[in-house]
């Protein structure tokens, strides 16, 4: 043990190093006799203990003191003759460990004061050392608490009021700390059976889903922990959640892709037939219209069993949209033209309570899409603005120009716009954001598949357009579809009237290629009357048995019992014959085949179709082969 001593009085230090004169303690001095020898001898060595006195020949012993009495490098006891009170606590004040009257018996009790002067440093110093230990283990633990994935949030067991929150769970919930902490934590984030746990005796739940109420009122699904812990003897939950908002996202898309997989396969699995079926009722009720005079109650009828068949393939065309199993055609043609030659439908669409209105803009630059499909969007629109209008109102189909400077977060370039507007009941934030999502629908069951609007955005954005879309409650709704501007002239789309017989040649030509026998015979009847020389066939088998004849069209269906009919069709044309093909089909299963059929050389007549529609393509056909051989 090192002591240094400071006493400006020789005998003194004499007196105390004679008092450590036993054999069992091993000592060794340092002396001075002022203040500047005191900090010569620390400067050369640092004592385990220095005893001073308080009167020195050039200060007070206390002034090589620190207080508090934990920052001095070791213990330092205070001697002086003249012992006070006053004196005393000034001493401890300063940061003496000890203060001891210079007396015989104090002088010889010295390794006594020593030894407990000691003892109590180490003691201070061990609690100096656990203060600043648990100090930085706080610092750390806050540090751990405000950097670890997720929501870490202390309570109160018996009042459920919060105690501590860390920044992720201040973040999730949105509010400051100060609003947070001596809350009840039910009714401020905790929602449901969480609620009550807190203060309820068996309150424990590891990794289960639950929901945390931010500060704006909306609802976060979050996986949440709780766990009774005791913290400084008080009774406490420790909290720990994490956002799993993300996580739901993945969980519903993924359930909606299965969705969309089983609805690809149940379309692929009935469409054929199904679209078979609905081309034969939409081309009867033709020939019964064309028989019916127009004074008939039947024609009425008629026309009901029309508008089922038509509502029957829609509903078709959008299952096979979503298993990507239609083919597009896209073409330039003019948005004004498509609207108006929709207008008949759409007023028997819309219903007589409810007013339609036109606002076209002149002069505007053509677009590139898929006719039939750019219908679809128009007329599923419109179906879903006479569902918002029980009561009536007024549907405005608008179209316009969108300049690439004004609109904003479009691509660059001028984008044709529609803008399709209902008076109806509207819609709220929470519909809103759903609108687009595969089978979601708030009609009531058996009234909505949950596919129009979902099936409106596939097609503009194939079509490589946008879609926006504004609503609220009770004001309405209003989507407005942004499609990119062509600047070639729109390529004409021929009416039926075309193909007439008055001017299809007589010598015109179709090799029929249909394996449904119904379906063969109706699609003859239809260019037979039409004017056309119609040879019908079953099959390839029996197509090519008049492999040698010529034909101006080859009609064939693509799906045939024996091989495909872009097969019959290369062994048909095979060695340069100069026949047209216009392929039909219902859907198209493989990506390849349907990306041939996306080729506008390549003509596509999608199944279920209209008697208008056949002779319209076939004339489209023909024309295109005596253009362009």
């Amino acid at each position: 043990m090192k002591i240094l001593l400071i006493d400006d009085d020789p005998m003194i230090i004499e007196a105390i190093k004679a008092a450590f004169d036993e054999p069992n303690l091993k000592v060794t001095f340092s002396e001075g006799f002022s203040l500047k020898e005191y900090r010569e001898q620390v400067a050369r060595q640092q004592p385990d203990i220095a005893i001073v006195d308080l009167n020195l020949p050039d200060g007070k012993g206390t002034q090589i003191l620190h207080a508090p009495l934990g920052d001095n490098p070791f213990p330092v006891l205070i001697m002086t003759g003249q012992g006070d009170q006053q004196s005393a606590v000034e001493a401890i004040k300063s940061g003496a460990l000890d203060y001891i009257v210079k007396s015989g018996e104090a002088i010889a009790a010295m390794p006594h004061h020593v030894e407990r002067a000691l003892r109590e440093w180490k003691s201070l110093q061990m609690q100096k050392w656990m203060s600043e230990t648990l100090k930085s283990s706080q610092s750390f633990m806050k540090t751990v608490l405000n950097t670890i994935h997720g929501g870490v949030v202390v309570m109160e067991r018996r009042t459920g009021k919060v105690m501590d929150a860390n920044r992720y769970a201040l973040d999730l919930i949105g509010a400051p700390k100060e609003k947070i902490i001596g809350a009840p934590a039910r009714g401020l984030f905790l929602a449901g059976d969480e609620a009550e746990c807190p203060q309820s005796p068996g309150c424990a739940s590891e990794n289960r889903e639950s929901t945390v109420i931010k500060a704006d009122g909306t609802v976060v699904p979050v996986l949440m922990t709780l766990v009774p812990v005791a913290l400084n003897g008080q009774e406490c939950v420790l909290g720990h959640f994490v956002d799993i908002t993300e996580r739901k996202r993945g969980e519903a898309k993924a359930a909606q892709a299965q969705k969309l997989e089983v609805v690809g396969r149940m379309a692929s699995g009935v469409a054929h037939d199904y679209n078979n079926l609905l081309t034969l009722i939409l081309g009867n009720c033709s020939f019964l219209l064309e028989e019916l005079t127009p004074g008939d109650r039947k024609r009425e009828e008629v026309y009901s069993i029309k508008r089922a068949a038509e509502q029957g393939a829609s509903l078709v065309r959008q299952l096979l949209a979503f298993s990507r199993k239609q083919v597009m055609q896209p073409k330039v043609l003019e948005l004004n033209g498509v609207l108006s030659a929709m207008e008949k439908l759409l007023q028997t669409v819309v219903g007589k309570k409810n007013a339609l209105l036109f606002r076209l803009d002149e002069g505007l630059p053509s677009i590139k899409a898929d006719a039939s499909q750019l219908e679809q969007v128009v007329l599923n629109l419109a179906l879903n603005a006479r569902d918002a209008m029980p009561s009536g109102g007024t549907l405005v189909l608008e179209t316009g120009l969108a300049r690439s400077a004004v609109a904003g977060e479009l691509p660059p370039g001028d984008h044709v716009l529609l803008k399709v507007t209902d008076s109806g009941t509207g819609m709220d934030p929470a519909v809103l954001s759903r609108i687009f999502e595969p089978f979601f629908t708030t009609k009531e069951e058996g009234k909505g598949t949950g596919l129009g609007l979902a099936t409106v955005q596939d097609i503009v954005s194939k079509s490589g357009g946008q879609i926006r879309v504004k609503s609220a409650p009770g004001e309405g709704t209003s989507f407005t579809i942004f499609l990119p501007a062509i600047p070639a002239a729109p390529e004409e789309r021929p009416q039926a009237e075309a193909v007439s017989p008055r001017t299809v040649p007589a010598t015109a030509s179709v090799l029929l290629v249909e394996d449904d026998e119904d379906l063969r015979q109706l699609t003859a009847r239809i260019l037979t009357a039409a004017g056309y020389r119609v040879t019908a066939a079953a099959n390839a088998k029996e197509a090519l048995t008049r492999i040698l004849d010529s034909f101006d069209l080859l009609l064939l269906d693509v799906f045939l019992p024996d091989i495909s009919g872009v097969a019959l069709a290369e062994k048909l044309t095979a060695g340069g014959k100069p026949s047209r093909v216009l392929f039909t089909s219902a859907f198209i299963e493989k990506p390849e085949t349907r990306e041939i059929f996306s080729d506008p050389k390549n003509l596509f007549l999608p199944k279920p179709f209209t008697r208008e529609a056949l002779l319209e393509k076939v004339g489209e056909a023909l024309r295109s082969g005596k253009d362009g051989g």
